[in-house]
């Protein structure tokens, strides 16, 4: 089951990144997609507001976006799509549940 991480930030020191792709191998195995492939993008604001307007049309940042391949027509692909997570949006979020990021 590949995960493919990509990080496009510039301090990823907050960000445990064996964590993450740990998570999310045990995720798709709990949902029975071990065997597909799935990638995970952090970024930061700037850049997920641009995807938030862009696809969405929507001219603030966010916490996740998530794009399926699935859901489009032709064969069912191994494939499952690309999950886009903002780290400073996660940082505020954790603060405004008073919880960690790792939690958040």
């Amino acid at each position: 089951m590949p995960v493919t991480l990509r990080v496009r930030l510039r301090k990823t020191k907050r960000v445990h990144l064996a964590a993450v792709r740990e998570l999310t191998e045990a995720l798709l195995h709990a949902v029975g997609e071990s065997g597909s492939d799935l990638g995970i993008e952090l970024v930061g604001d700037r850049r997920m507001r641009r995807l938030n307007r862009l696809y969405r049309g929507k001219d603030a940042s966010t916490v996740v976006l998530a794009f399926s391949i699935r859901e489009g027509p032709g064969p069912k692909s191994s494939l499952l799509g690309d999950v886009v997570v903002s780290i400073p949006a996660v940082a505020r979020q954790a603060r405004e549940h008073r919880h960690s990021e790792d939690r958040e």
